[in-house]
């Protein structure tokens, strides 16, 4: 059981209507840099590409501390935060508008 569950995916462009919906977490590199198809812009910046990376390390190390005191609830509710990123590295956390898969 984990305390933060991350499913990072999907790679949009922050300067048009772009979006690669089957782009996953393994394929990031390859976006690094990498320009939209429809506009030109920069698809993945290097700062976003690092603050990702630091968010996975973050998650992965609150959950290796919080993992004594974690137990299976059947009634647990999971919160789902949408993040976006715009270029500098920095992330916008918002709950999301609408479901979206």
């Amino acid at each position: 059981m984990k305390a933060i569950k991350l499913n990072i995916k999907r790679i949009k462009c922050d300067n048009c209507d772009y979006r690669d919906n089957s782009a996953r977490l393994e394929d990031y590199e390859s976006y690094l840099n990498k320009p939209c198809p429809w506009c030109g812009a920069n698809l993945l910046t290097q700062k976003d590409f690092n603050t990702i990376k630091r968010l996975i390390a973050v998650a992965n190390f609150l959950n290796w501390i919080l993992r004594p005191f974690l137990k299976y609830d059947k009634n647990a509710v999971g919160i789902r935060i949408v993040r976006e990123m715009n270029g500098t590295g920095k992330i916008m956390f918002k709950l999301p508008e609408k479901e979206v898969e």
